[in-house]
């Protein structure tokens, strides 16, 4: 139960940051759109974030597929890549805690 609900927060955790940084990026690029001025730090630092954490299903959709899930389908990507990314976390956490408590693993 613990496990699920770890798995659970770490996965609406990401989502919600990758959400927000597409959020910023976009409405950068939008208000620069007419004058087509570079980005600023700020803007191009979410923008590499995103693509960090967009990786690997949004990375793989966007560069390979070219295609986009139609409507509200289009979520799906963003949720799977988010529990990617908490199953590989609780992964590295168990794999942690198992080298821990490993008595063959000497200090």
């Amino acid at each position: 139960m613990r496990r699920t609900l770890l798995f659970g927060l770490l996965t609406a955790v990401h989502l919600a940051v990758t959400i927000s940084l597409l959020l910023i990026v976009f409405g950068g690029g939008m208000s620069r759109f007419d004058t087509g001025g570079e980005p600023g730090w700020f803007e191009a630092a979410c923008g590499r974030l995103l693509s960090v954490l967009g990786f690997p299903i949004l990375t793989l959709l966007e560069t390979r597929m070219g295609q986009r899930f139609p409507g509200l389908w289009g979520y799906v990507p963003f949720v799977a890549n988010s529990a990617l990314w908490a199953a590989a976390a609780l992964g590295v956490l168990r794999v942690a805690k198992g080298l821990q408590t490993d008595p063959r693993i000497t200090r």
